[in-house]
C-alpha cells in the first residue's frame, strides 16, 4: 500500500501560467454548475467520512471522538461536534497538538486531498504529535453561533479530558475555519453568552496559524465594497451568499470579528504586554495579493494582531520569518488558501506554504 498522498502528480515547480490554469479550471467548474450541484459536490460525503477514507488509504492512525450534550444558551440541542485525531507519522511523543478548523464558507465539507496533507506538513514542521480536525455543522442547516459553541466544546475536551495545556496546542484554520479560530479566541478573551468560558490557567497557546481568514461579513447592500480579484476563485458574490447562509450577528465580535463594535477592545487583549502575556506566544496570518479577502486580512493582521508585515517573494529569507513572533505574510500573486490548492496537487514549493512551515519550524 502507498504511504504518500495519491495526488502527488506534480514533479516540477508550478509556474504562474500553471497556477492560473488551475484557478481557471476551478472558476469554470463553479460557473458551470447549479447551486444544488455545487452543494452536492462539496457536501457529500461529509467531513467525517472524507477524513476516514483518506486516513485509511494513506495508512494514517486515526480516531474519532463524538462530543455529546452540546446546547445553545436557549437550551436548544445542536448537532454533536466530532474531533478527528490523526497521528503525525514523523511526530514527536511530547510534541504539540494542532487543533485545525477547515474552510469552506461554513457550507462545504473538508477538502481532504488538500486540507489533510497540508496540515500534516504543518505538523511535521513543528514536530506535532497529532493533528485534530474539528468537524462542525454546516450552514444553512446550522447557523451562527452553532459552530462557535462546537469549537468551544472541542477545545474544552482537549483541555479537560485529554489533559492538554494551551502551551502545547497550536490553533489553525483557513478561510471560514480561520474565522472560527478567531471567534474561538474572541470567546476566550471576551466570553460570549452562547458557551461556557474557557480558563487557560495562565498558559499561552503555543501558536496560531490563520490562512486567508474570512474576517468581514458583507451584506448584499455592501457587495461593491468587496474588491474584485479576477484571479481568485472566491468571488464577492459568493462571499455575500455564504455570509447570508451562515447568518452571523454583525454587531458581535464572535460573529463579525473585523467590524463589530467591540473589536478593537477585544483584540487589544490579544496583544497585552508588560506583566500580562498575549494569549498566543506566536501567530502568523497569510494572505495572497490576488485574494478577494485581501483588504480585511491586511487590516486585521496589522491593526488588531499587530503583526509585522513580510512580503514573501523569490528573494525572501525564510530564516527571518523563523525569528518573528507575530507575522503578516503577504504573498504576491497567490490566491485564496493557496497552500490547500498546492497540496492537493502534491506541490510543496509554494511561497505561502514555505512561509507557514518556516514559522512553525521555530515554534
Amino acid at each position: 500500500m502507498p504511504t504518500g498522498p495519491t495526488t502527488r502528480v506534480v514533479v516540477e515547480p508550478l509556474n504562474l501560467s500553471d497556477k492560473k490554469l488551475v484557478l481557471a479550471y476551478l472558476q469554470a467548474t463553479r460557473d458551470s454548475l447549479t447551486e444544488k450541484q455545487l452543494a452536492v459536490n462539496s457536501r457529500l460525503p461529509l467531513t467525517g467520512p472524507r477524513i476516514q477514507v483518506y486516513c485509511r488509504k494513506q495508512n494514517l492512525e486515526h480516531r474519532s471522538v463524538y462530543l455529546n450534550g452540546v446546547t445553545l444558551d436557549n437550551g436548544r440541542n445542536i448537532p454533536n461536534p466530532v474531533l478527528h485525531f490523526i497521528t503525525v507519522p514523523s511526530g514527536k511523543p511530547g510534541g504539540p497538538t494542532i487543533l485545525y478548523s477547515h474552510g469552506g464558507g461554513y457550507h462545504r465539507a473538508i477538502q481532504a486531498q488538500g486540507h489533510i496533507p497540508f496540515v500534516l506538513l504543518c505538523g511535521a514542521s513543528c514536530g506535532a504529535r497529532q493533528i485534530v480536525f474539528l468537524e462542525y455543522s454546516l450552514s444553512p442547516e446550522e447557523q451562527y453561533p452553532c459552530q462557535l459553541v462546537q469549537a468551544v466544546t472541542g477545545l474544552r475536551f482537549l483541555l479537560e479530558e485529554e489533559g492538554l495545556h494551551a502551551n502545547n496546542i497550536i490553533l489553525g484554520g483557513d478561510s471560514a475555519g480561520g474565522h472560527l479560530t478567531v471567534s474561538l479566541l474572541s470567546h476566550i478573551l471576551y466570553p460570549s453568552p452562547y458557551a461556557p468560558p474557557i480558563d487557560l490557567r495562565s498558559y499561552q497557546f503555543k501558536a496560531m496559524v490563520l490562512i486567508s481568514p474570512w474576517l468581514k461579513m458583507p451584506e448584499e447592500s455592501s457587495i461593491e465594497e468587496v474588491p474584485q480579484k479576477p484571479n481568485d476563485y472566491l468571488t464577492p458574490e459568493r462571499v455575500v451568499k455564504l455570509a447570508k447562509m451562515f447568518s452571523p450577528a454583525l454587531n458581535e465580535v464572535w460573529g463579525n470579528p473585523y467590524e463589530a463594535e467591540d473589536t478593537v477592545a477585544v483584540w487589544k487583549r490579544f496583544c497585552l504586554g508588560g506583566d500580562e502575556l498575549p494569549i498566543c506566544r506566536k501567530a502568523i496570518l497569510t494572505v495572497g495579493t490576488s485574494e478577494t479577502l485581501l483588504d480585511s486580512c491586511l487590516g486585521f493582521g496589522r491593526d488588531l494582531l499587530r503583526c509585522e508585515s513580510v512580503y514573501v517573494d523569490a528573494k525572501t529569507d525564510f530564516d527571518r520569518i523563523k525569528e518573528m513572533d507575530f507575522v503578516l505574510a503577504i504573498i504576491p500573486g497567490e490566491t485564496h488558501v493557496q497552500p490547500g490548492l498546492d497540496c492537493a496537487l502534491g506541490y510543496h514549493d509554494g511561497r505561502t506554504l514555505k512561509a507557514i512551515l518556516a514559522f512553525l519550524d521555530a515554534c
